[in-house]
């Protein structure tokens, strides 16, 4: 099984310091993402 994982820390850190932004009188913010991590578990067979 392969599945994804978010940084859900470093997500809230951005959605805050947006936010803060957006009190703060600044104008739309800019897109920001957080890279995710794929994590190949052992229940992968290797490839052929």
């Amino acid at each position: 099984m392969t599945t994804v994982q978010q940084d859900f820390d470093a997500v809230a850190r951005e959605a805050l310091g947006l936010l803060l932004e957006q009190v703060e009188g600044a104008g739309p913010g800019e897109r920001r993402t957080v890279a995710p991590v794929v994590v190949t578990r052992d229940s992968v067979a290797p490839r052929p």
